[in-house]
């Protein structure tokens, strides 16, 4: 009876460290930090920070809007980085991610996320981000990104 109790205790004691075990983090919360690491490149001007954020492959789009035209503009991850390298240093760049909205499907996630952006303070611009990531061995990267901006109804 004494070593039915004993191996039962055992078997408790071992489902009860493996539940204290540290979890991993979600694909959803690595996805998250991904999208906030490249933001804080981007303030912070850490250039291997922001070169880290994106695929190999990766691009960027942005819409802009005009009088009486859409177009789209598109550019490289080098492009996007050597331009914040160009900001003056004074100058202060913040993007607030207001929400993210998390679609995945294994190595593939979509992320939309509505932002406002502000230089030194003062509210520049306001839009949506979508973002599309693919999971590399290193982790989540961005392998493409398309963004609206307008300055009005922000």
């Amino acid at each position: 009876m004494k070593s039915k109790q004993f191996i039962l205790t055992l078997l408790f004691l071992a489902g009860f460290s493996f539940g204290l075990k540290a979890q991993e983090p979600s694909d959803e919360e690595e996805i998250k930090a991904a999208i906030i690491s490249l933001f804080k490149g981007m303030q912070d001007r850490d250039m291997s920070l922001l070169e880290d954020a994106f695929a190999k492959e990766a691009y960027l789009q942005t819409i802009k809007e005009g009088v009486d035209s859409v177009r789209v503009e598109t550019s490289s991850p080098r492009e996007f980085v050597n331009g914040i390298a160009a900001v003056p240093v004074e100058m202060s760049l913040e993007e607030k991610i207001l929400s993210m909205e998390i679609r995945q499907d294994g190595p593939m996630a979509s992320v939309w996320a509505p932002y406002e952006f502000y230089i030194n303070g003062s509210l520049s611009h306001c839009g949506v981000n979508s973002f599309q990531l693919v999971k590399e061995e290193e982790g989540w990267k961005v392998i493409y990104i398309i963004d609206t901006r307008r300055k009005k109804a922000c």
